[in-house]
């Protein structure tokens, strides 16, 4: 099996013992933060972005597209709570939620009861692009889509109990036609004007609304588009 797919078992390495001191004193302001004020119902609302490791600029980068897209969402961002690793406790990492005023707490990293909430997401995610992989026959190379499916589809399904719908996702894998763009070919009106694909999840790049697709075409090409139709004939074969 893939390593992608596989759970993380990494050891934590040795917290110094200054940011361990840090860390007391975060967590103490974060108690006193949130002492007086009353206890509310909590629902939860799923973000997440595919990064190609676990360096500290790249956690740190899908970090701050998530607080862009929160913050888009007219969502307050007053907490962040992470495990331990040296990717969150970096003097980096500290300083861009200092600048943002954002409460960061930590949590030891053998200890998942401590971040239980999302533990779970994390675990309903990865059960659900583990079976797009394997219902659309697709390779584990393509795990970064079926994640970016899987998120968009458990965060669209949670928005719809907020009272915001959007359109639901097409399926992982499905075999559908997009349109051509046909200024290459203006001077050839009897031109077929669409072609066949294959659906690998929302393009990530472009606006829910938009419902903008990540496909590969038959000659392997990889595109976005908007315009998509899966014709009744596909879906009678059983293609989807």
């Amino acid at each position: 099996a893939d390593q992608l797919l596989q759970e993380e078992a990494e050891e934590e390495d040795e917290i110094p013992e200054a940011l361990v001191r840090q860390q007391e004193v975060l967590e103490k302001k974060w108690k006193e933060f949130i002492k007086d004020r009353r206890s509310m119902p909590v629902r939860n609302l799923t973000f997440g972005v595919p990064i190609r490791s676990r360096e500290a600029g790249e956690v740190l980068s899908g970090v701050a597209t998530i607080y862009s897209k929160m913050r888009a969402m007219q969502l307050p961002i007053t907490r962040l709570h992470t495990d331990r690793a040296k990717e969150f406790s970096s003097h980096r990492f500290q300083r861009w939620t200092q600048d943002r005023d954002i409460h960061h707490t930590m949590c030891s990293g053998d200890s998942p009861q401590e971040n239980a909430r999302a533990e779970k997401e994390v675990g309903v995610v990865k059960s659900q692009m583990r079976k797009m992989i394997l219902a659309s026959g697709a390779t584990t190379s393509f795990w970064p889509l079926a994640f970016r499916q899987s998120v968009e589809q458990r965060h669209r399904a949670q928005l719809h109990r907020f009272g915001i719908l959007l359109p639901e996702l097409l399926p992982f894998g499905a075999t559908a036609v997009v349109r051509k763009k046909e200024w290459h070919h203006r001077a050839d009106p009897f031109r077929w004007p669409m072609m066949k694909v294959r659906l690998w999840g929302p393009a990530g790049d472009m606006a829910a609304s938009s419902q903008g697709y990540f496909v590969q075409s038959e000659d392997g090409k990889f595109l976005r588009s908007t315009v998509i139709i899966i014709p009744l004939k596909m879906a009678l074969q059983g293609d989807l």
